[in-house]
Formats: C-alpha cells, structure tokens, sequence
C-alpha cells in the first residue's frame, strides 16, 4: 500500500497558495477546460499551452494563424493580469506551429502584443491535439520584485 497521499485533481486545484505555489485556475474571459491556466511559484508564473481559444472555449479564426495568434496573446494577457503581472513580464516564449508558412503571420501578432521580445524558440510540429489549432504557446514570466524598482 502507498504512504503517501493521492495527488489533488489540478482541475480542482483552488487558487489558494500552498509551499509558496498558487494555482491560477478561474480567469475572467477565460474557458475552463479542466486545466490550471497557469501555476505561480514566487514571482515566477508557468502558463499552460495556449491556443487561439475564445471564452466560449471555441477555436478563434480557423485557418487563419492570425487570428489564432492574437487570441493566445489575449489569453496569455489575461492570465498574466490574473497573477498579478503583464506582458512585458514575458521572459521566456515558445510557440509550436503546424506549418512553417503560418511563421510570418505568428510573428506579426507577436509584434503587436511584446515590444521587447524575451527569449523565443519556434517549433514546427505535425499537429496539436485540437484539431483546427495552427498553433500554441508555452510561456514563462517573471513578476518584477516588489522590493526593487528597475532603477535600483
């Protein structure tokens, strides 16, 4: 027999902080398909894969990488907002697309949403597990240290 304790279900995870980790689960205009949108351990915030879903939880713009990409960006702001930072907290960015020919149009939305870009890897892959999607994002922020401002 185990000893230890069966894991919580993440789905039901509250927001509330444990061992300094807050799960981010309820965000405004945001879907809840079962997942934790994101999990923020101290001023580091780990968001889950983002697709171009709306609030309905439909994917937005089929066939359109465009479309798609704004959507994740929106998705991402709005998480970001929801733990207390912002997209110029985006220090690490990884987009997975299903055609290299949708990189110019994932670009050009990223370009409307970060003015600095973080760190950034492009990957092609055969597909993501929603039919449709042309693309997702995983993204990493880091909350600036309320102790400190940047010209300290």
């Amino acid at each position: 027999m185990p000893t230890t304790a069966p894991r919580s279900d993440p789905a039901r995870v509250s927001p509330v902080a444990t061992a300094g980790r807050a799960a981010i689960s309820d965000v405004s205009g945001l879907a809840s398909l079962g997942q934790t949108h994101a999990v923020r351990v101290g001023r580091q915030v780990f968001i889950s894969g983002q697709l171009g879903l709306g609030e309905d939880g439909r994917l937005v713009g089929a066939d359109d990488c465009y479309a798609q990409s704004v959507q994740c960006f929106r998705n991402v702001e709005a998480i970001l907002r929801a733990a207390g930072g912002q997209l110029t907290d985006v220090v690490k960015l990884v987009c997975y697309l299903t055609d290299q020919a949708n990189a110019k149009a994932y670009a050009e939305a990223r370009g409307t949403f970060l003015d600095q870009l973080p760190a950034t890897t492009a990957v092609v892959v055969q597909e993501l597990l929603l039919p449709g999607a042309l693309l997702e994002l995983d993204v990493t922020a880091v909350l600036p240290d309320p102790d400190h401002t940047p010209e300290s």
